[in-house]
């Protein structure tokens, strides 16, 4: 998807115990209860609605994004979950290239607009997407856990 310097962006394609290990060492830096297992990994990677896209530096994965893609009435959106740079990597322009693939994924799926959320104790996330253009929605956000 994007190169800049050692940085390249690509989606995951095979669900691997290795990538999947990579892949939580970054999730628990969002919450440190998250996991994600094989299984997971391999439906999310053949869903023809959702991707994950990685930052890369060499081998190492430096940084994620979970997309899905949700089709309404009046309109296509993606949800972005999961936008993570490895804390050793942030102030180094990794989560500016995890973004402009983010976005270049969207368009490749004709959605119209790209949601997500992010918890107002991280302030630093906040600026960066306020940074990348995105707003603020006036909208309460609801969860009803099934299991």
């Amino acid at each position: 998807m994007s190169t800049d310097s050692q940085i390249q962006t690509t989606v995951i394609e095979q669900a691997s115990a290795e990538i999947a290990e990579q892949l939580n060492n970054l999730l628990v830096q969002l919450s440190p209860e998250s996991r994600v297992e094989q299984g997971r990994l391999e439906r999310i990677i053949s869903s023809d609605t959702a991707g994950i896209i990685v930052a890369k530096d060499g081998d190492k994965i430096v940084g994620m994004a979970t997309l899905n893609v949700i089709q309404k009435l009046a309109e296509s959106k993606a949800e972005l979950e999961d936008f993570v740079v490895d804390a050793d990597q942030r102030g180094k322009g990794v989560a500016s290239i995890l973004w402009d693939s983010v976005i270049d994924w969207c368009r490749q799926k004709e959605v119209e607009n790209l949601e997500f959320t992010s918890r107002p104790a991280r302030q630093a996330a906040q600026q960066f997407y306020s940074k990348m253009g995105a707003e603020i929605r006036d909208t309460n956000f609801f969860r009803y856990k099934i299991k």
